[in-house]
C-alpha cells in the first residue's frame, strides 16, 4: 500500500479481494469483492435510504473534486514522481469506495462493475506513469498490482507482484496480496506459500488472523512455516 497520509490500509485492501472471491459468479475476476456486509470496514454503513445508483452517484461527487485539484500538478508537472503518485492514489481510492459501499449489494452487478473497473484502470494507467519515473517503492507498485488486478488484468498483477518480492522480499503487504491474487486465480499452491511467508515475517502484524484464516480455508492449517 501507499504511504500516503490518507491511503489504503493493507487490510482494507485484503477485504475487497478478499470479497471479490466471494462473488465470483458475479464478476469477471475469478476469485476476490455477500461477505462484504460482514467484512465492510467499520463507519462505512451502507445507507438504507439511497439506491444503489445514487449511492454511486454521491461517492463520485465525494472523489471528483479531488482528482479535479490532483490533476493539475500531475498535468503541469509530468515529471514529477509525487504529483503522479498522487493522482493514482485518489483514484485508488475512488474505486475502492465504490467497491467496499456496492460489491453485493441487490443491482445489477454490470453497473458498478463497470464504474470501479473504469476507476482501477485511471489508477493503473496513473502508477503506471510513475513507474515510468521510478519503479522502486514496494508501496507504490503494490498498490499498482492491485489496480492491475481490478482493471481486469491478473497476469499483469502476478507479474508486478513478482517483481515488488523479488527487490523486497521482506514486504510483508506484498505477500499478502500475492497470496490473494494467487488464491483468486485458483493457483491455491501458491497462495499457502505466499500467506505463509507473510505469517512467518512478522507473526504479530495486523492482518496475520486474516492469512491464517485463508490457509485453513485452504486446507493449510497446521504449520504456518514457509515451503
Amino acid at each position: 500500500m501507499a504511504l500516503n497520509k490518507a491511503h489504503t490500509s493493507v487490510w482494507v485492501k485484503a477485504m475487497i479481494i478478499f470479497l471479490i472471491i466471494c462473488f465470483v459468479s458475479l464478476f469477471m475476476y475469478t476469485g476476490i469483492n455477500g461477505l462484504i456486509d460482514l467484512f465492510q470496514p467499520s463507519g462505512q454503513t451502507q445507507s438504507t435510504t439511497q439506491t444503489p445508483a445514487q449511492t454511486l452517484a454521491a461517492i463520485n461527487a465525494k472523489h471528483q473534486p479531488t482528482i479535479d485539484v490532483l490533476k493539475v500538478p500531475a498535468a503541469s508537472k509530468p515529471a514529477s514522481y509525487t504529483a503522479i503518485v498522487n493522482l493514482a492514489n485518489a483514484y485508488f481510492d475512488w474505486a475502492q469506495e465504490i467497491d467496499t459501499q456496492l460489491a453485493g449489494k441487490s443491482q445489477p452487478a454490470t453497473a458498478t462493475m463497470a464504474a470501479a473497473e473504469q476507476t482501477w484502470m485511471l489508477a493503473q494507467a496513473q502508477y503506471n506513469s510513475a513507474s515510468k519515473l521510478q519503479a522502486s517503492d514496494p508501496n507504490v507498485q503494490t498498490d499498482r498490482a492491485v489496480s492491475m488486478f481490478y482493471s481486469n488484468e491478473p497476469t499483469a498483477a502476478v507479474t508486478t507482484i513478482q517483481k515488488v518480492l523479488a527487490q523486497n522480499p521482506t514486504f510483508g503487504p506484498a505477500w499478502l496480496n500475492a497470496g490473494l491474487f494467487y488464491e483468486s486465480l485458483g493457483q491455491n499452491e501458491q497462495a499457502i506459500v505466499a500467506y505463509k511467508k507473510y505469517v512467518a515475517i512478522d507473526p504479530k502484524a495486523d492482518n496475520v488472523a486474516f492469512a491464517k484464516d485463508r490457509l485453513s480455508k485452504l486446507g493449510a492449517s497446521g504449520s504456518t512455516t514457509p515451503q
